[in-house]
């Protein structure tokens, strides 16, 4: 599959508001999902580079971002998906770490500013975190299973504010919580890089959009 054109397909699809929302979308509407009318442009003009040596930097930062710009997603994922076909089998390792050290990053920061500002922060700030039916999903699952349950939904496309805040609130170590985010979403990236590069059109499966519309959306940030 061509990486571009891929991008091209997502740049129409994946920044528009969908009936049936994806999970990318679906871990977008924990926050606000106020896009700019630019965003189709930049992400047109990204796909543009994402064969570039440096462009794994771009992803990193853009995975960064995502944490607190959660219209991004849609964009992260396409422009991932496309940098990993456009690297191959044997490069696109670099580019799944590139993302999870982003989430990563961006979670540590999420997690000082909780710490800093109190949980009352996020309550004001992303209010639909604490409404959301991954709330009470995310809480049965680290009691069941704990550090282990942590890197599991991690691992899924579901949104990780609840599971950040659920494992401060229980007491769980930053460590612990940051080294689960980092492991699940590694997992995650790798499963979407490795299918994205060795059997592009099982990307469906995963609810990535795929050129000529067949699919569901992208898989989250």
């Amino acid at each position: 599959m061509n990486s571009r054109s891929f991008v091209s397909t997502y740049d129409a699809q994946s920044l528009r508001h969908d009936r049936c929302p994806a999970p990318h979308q679906r871990e977008a509407s924990m926050l606000s999902d106020n896009r700019p009318a630019g965003s189709a442009g930049i992400l047109s003009s990204l796909s543009k580079q994402v064969s570039k040596p440096w462009f794994p930097l771009v992803i990193f930062a853009l995975s960064v971002a995502n944490t607190f710009i959660v219209f991004l997603s849609g964009a992260v994922t396409a422009l991932y998906i496309s940098t990993c076909i456009a690297t191959g089998p044997r490069k696109f390792m670099v580019v799944a770490l590139c993302n999870a050290l982003g989430a990563l990053v961006g979670f540590t920061v999420f997690v000082l500013l909780v710490e800093a500002r109190g949980v009352e922060w996020v309550r004001e700030s992303y209010p639909s975190v604490f409404t959301s039916k991954h709330w009470s999903r995310t809480e049965g699952v680290m009691q069941s299973f704990g550090w282990g349950g942590c890197v599991g939904l991690s691992a899924m496309p579901f949104p990780l504010h609840p599971l950040i805040l659920l494992g401060m609130l229980t007491g769980m170590k930053r460590e612990a919580i940051l080294s689960a985010v980092f492991l699940g979403r590694l997992v995650k990236y790798t499963v979407f890089g490795w299918v994205a590069t060795c059997s592009p059109g099982a990307l469906r499966y995963l609810g990535v959009k795929m050129p000529g519309g067949s699919g569901s959306g992208g898989g989250g940030g």
